[in-house]
């Protein structure tokens, strides 16, 4: 093993002991209202114009979503297409549950969704929303008696879902919601 540099002497311990400096306070203004932007007719105007000087900046809306309230994976960040990564609600097909949903949920939709196909999106929750309760030990699902039994795994992934669309696009969150308030009133009548 070798070792490049310099022999250096032992630094010497200070001799004064360190006296932090008294500094005079400091004079603190509000901004003008012609710069803040709370008080501005538009105040999403300063970030859309910040966003403008980026060439192929992505729109504000989605930057706030993936940067205050959907946090991307990883992978995400290096995929040449970010932040262009849309769920696509047309493949959510074929043999479908609350986990898929979920996973669904965590990248966001694109604004031009269809209402439709939210709705539907919302149908196939809604129907996979039920009495059963997975034993995760053996490995089989159990059909319970009573209409309220849920699953513990089961309120996770709808409190999940509903934290991941209420950032999204205004009718998915609204779609959702009153489908599972619809889900919640016919276990309650019965």
């Amino acid at each position: 093993m070798s070792i490049y540099g310099e022999i250096v002497s032992e630094i010497q311990a200070a001799t004064e002991p360190y006296e932090p400096r008294q500094v005079s306070s400091v004079d603190v203004r509000p901004l003008t209202r012609a710069v803040d932007p709370s008080n501005a007719a538009d105040p999403t105007l300063l970030g859309r114009q910040l966003l403008s000087l980026i060439s192929d900046a992505p729109p504000l809306a989605l930057v706030i979503r993936l940067m205050l309230c959907l946090k991307p994976s990883n992978d995400d960040w290096d995929n040449p297409a970010f932040p262009y990564l849309f769920t696509d609600l047309l493949d959510c097909a074929g043999d479908f549950d609350l986990e898929m949903a979920f996973n669904y949920t965590s990248k966001p939709i694109a604004d031009d969704t269809p209402l439709d196909l939210i709705r539907r999106f919302s149908e196939q929750v809604a129907a996979s929303i039920g009495p059963k309760v997975s034993i995760l030990y053996y490995s089989i699902t159990l059909w319970a008696l009573t209409p309220f039994l849920q699953s513990n795994d089961q309120s996770f992934l709808v409190a999940g879902m509903l934290c991941q669309v209420a950032p999204q696009h205004p009718d998915m969150a609204r779609v959702l919601m009153v489908r599972y308030s619809h889900i919640l009133r016919l276990q309650s009548d019965n």
